[in-house]
Order: structure tokens, then C-alpha cells, then sequence
């Protein structure tokens, strides 16, 4: 199955350019375009996305709340926020619920780079077994039972994504090494 790429904007004209920039670029992906964040959200629940663009600014559920709702139902999606404004109250609310900010318009061949290279991240990702992953990253820079306590719930089936973050954040050392692999 080729990987799905959701682009959320209200202005077809938007829409229509980045069709027309990722088809003949990046022909084994497939293109998901919606023209409101309900209207992705409820595709959303048939499919399932490797990366979500969205506009910020966009009427009824802006891109901030769009995005938290991706982030919540779709951890390992890649989140992009799109604008083409600065104003900072909006842009306040993107950022925690998005891997990354970005301008727009976006030059074509940008845009095409960021998708593969976040394509071959996660691709990467998926043919690591995330113990040895994680042991490989947090070796050296935290203490023996951090590390086995960060594994054991890692390894448990009742543990959250939630609860890992927590403990992740929770240490400053550990977070700085997973934002260092993560950029």
C-alpha cells in the first residue's frame, strides 16, 4: 500500500497546485486533498495517514484543532502546519500539536524533499524493533534503571503513548536525546 499524504486547505486553488507538484514527483504516494478539517477528519476514519498537512487558518475547526485531533486518534502521523501568516495567537496554538511550522506558498521542490525525506524517517523506523532503537539512543546518557524502566513500558500492553511521553518528559536528559534523533 503506498503511503497517504493529507493535505487540508480551504482554498482549491491551493489544492489544485500541490496535486499538481506531488503527482509527477512523487507518483507512489497517494493523495488525500480535503477542503476542511471535518470533512479529512471523516476520511481519516477510513484510511490511515503517514503524514497531515494543514492550514492554520481555515473557518469552523482551524488547523490547531484539526491537528490535535489527528495527533490524538494518529500518534505516529506526521503533522505539518501550513500558513501564510504570522500572527502569533494562532501560530501559539500550531506548535504543540505540530512536528513542524512551514510558509506557504511552499517552492514545489521543498515540498517534495520534506515528503520523501519524512517518508524514508518513517519507513526507517518501522524496520527497527523500537527496543533496540531506543537502547541504541538513551545508551550512556541515562542511568541503567531509567533505561529499563523506559523498555518495560515500552514492552507492557496496557501502557499509553500518553504515559510514555510523560516519562520522557519527565527527564530532560532522555527528552533531549529523542528530539535529537527526531530532528
Amino acid at each position: 500500500m503506498n503511503p497517504r499524504i493529507v493535505f487540508v486547505d480551504d482554498d482549491p486553488m491551493i489544492l489544485s497546485s500541490i496535486q499538481r507538484q506531488i503527482m509527477m514527483k512523487l507518483p507512489d504516494v497517494e493523495l488525500v486533498l480535503c477542503n476542511s478539517g471535518q470533512q479529512a477528519l471523516d476520511l481519516l476514519e477510513e484510511i490511515s495517514p503517514a503524514i497531515v498537512f494543514s492550514d492554520v487558518r481555515m473557518p469552523n475547526k482551524n488547523g490547531s484543532e484539526f491537528l490535535a485531533k489527528v495527533a490524538e486518534l494518529y500518534p505516529c502521523c506526521v503533522r505539518f502546519a501550513l500558513t501564510g501568516h504570522s500572527e502569533a495567537d494562532q501560530l501559539e496554538k500550531v506548535f504543540p500539536v505540530a512536528h513542524q511550522v512551514l510558509s506557504k506558498p511552499m517552492a514545489s521542490a521543498r515540498l517534495v524533499k520534506l515528503i520523501s525525506t519524512t517518508l524514508l524517517f518513517q519507513s526507517t523506523l518501522k524496520g527497527l524493533p523500537i527496543e533496540s532503537h531506543l537502547i541504541r539512543i538513551l545508551e550512556g546518557h541515562c542511568s541503567y534503571s531509567r533505561l529499563s524502566e523506559a523498555l518495560s513500558m515500552i514492552r507492557s500492553n496496557d501502557t499509553s503513548l500518553n504515559r510514555i511521553a510523560d516519562f520522557f518528559e519527565q527527564d530532560l536528559i532522555l527528552k533531549v536525546r529523542l528530539l535529537g534523533v527526531a530532528n
